[in-house]
């Protein structure tokens, strides 16, 4: 069975972080790490583990098409999961994903996913799913976004809905403090507002933000994790209403340059009366 499966995992600078994917893999499958030219020593960590790894630029998010041509590309086996350092799997989903790639049934495997904040493991604020695990050929990522994975080419019938019980989900410990979540967040909403087809809606820029503190903070109950809580639906607020913003600024041709130019002007105006 090990060899019916390789664990896809993306790094960069994951010293910290990555012996617990090694771990939790190994014994299930092959792992096949594409690093992003770390600087630290994750490379050496994988290799003492075994793994192959592979040095890659990523433009932007590891999901793009040129990306995933090239990771399937070293993918020698059946099956294939789509992983990153950040994440951890319970031994019964792996073990779940080992039968899946044996009875062959199955082409793709939604996955719920628990995304941790503040290290709290109550804390779940964006329940979601997750389809990670797919049989090779089955998936095309012509065109594909960031936080998208592909596009499904089998049957209906093929796609297996995991229930969403904590034994069978995929943990995704995120936050560590406001700093490293704003600087990540802003790079996704970069890369979100520059999409092809988005444009700019005011609508969502306003009512998004409350839609999902309602439905994510009060009507889930999480507001009793307290302050993390509270800290962390804003952030995601936040995150939805910046995205709107930056796709205004794009929209009116908004850059450090053309801003500058209005202050040369300011400036001028300012310099000429007094």
């Amino acid at each position: 069975m090990k060899h019916q499966i390789t664990f896809v995992i993306f790094t960069y600078n994951e010293s910290r972080r990555i012996e617990y994917v090694m771990r939790c893999c190994q014994p299930y499958g092959r792992i096949l790490v594409m690093d992003n030219h770390s600087t630290d020593a994750t490379v050496d960590i994988v290799r003492s583990f075994g793994a192959e790894v592979h040095l890659h630029h990523h433009p932007g998010y590891v999901e793009e098409e040129s990306v995933a041509r090239n990771v399937l590309s070293k993918v020698s086996t059946d099956w294939v999961y789509w992983g990153y350092a950040d994440e951890i799997l319970p031994h019964p989903l792996l073990r779940r994903l080992q039968h899946v790639a044996e009875e062959d049934r199955y082409k793709l495997v939604v996955i719920p996913r628990k995304t941790v904040h503040y290290g709290v493991r109550a804390l779940n604020l964006v329940p979601e799913t997750s389809p990670r695990f797919f049989k090779k050929g089955y998936v095309d990522f012509t065109g594909n976004r960031i936080h998208h994975m592909g596009k499904f080419v089998g049957k209906p019938e093929e796609v297996l809905h995991l229930p969403r019980k904590d034994a069978y989900s995929l943990y995704h410990c995120s936050t560590y403090n406001l700093r490293k979540f704003e600087l990540a967040h802003s790079s996704y909403s970069d890369t979100e507002a520059q999409m092809p087809g988005k444009r700019f809606s005011p609508v969502r820029m306003l009512l998004y933000p409350p839609y999902f503190l309602l439905r994510y903070y009060v009507l889930t109950g999480e507001w009793r994790s307290g302050w993390p809580a509270l800290i962390m639906a804003m952030q995601y607020c936040f995150f939805f209403f910046n995205v709107q913003a930056k796709i205004w600024e794009r929209e009116h041709g908004i850059t450090l340059e053309s801003i500058e130019k209005n202050f040369d002007a300011i400036k001028e105006d300012i310099l000429r009366e007094h």
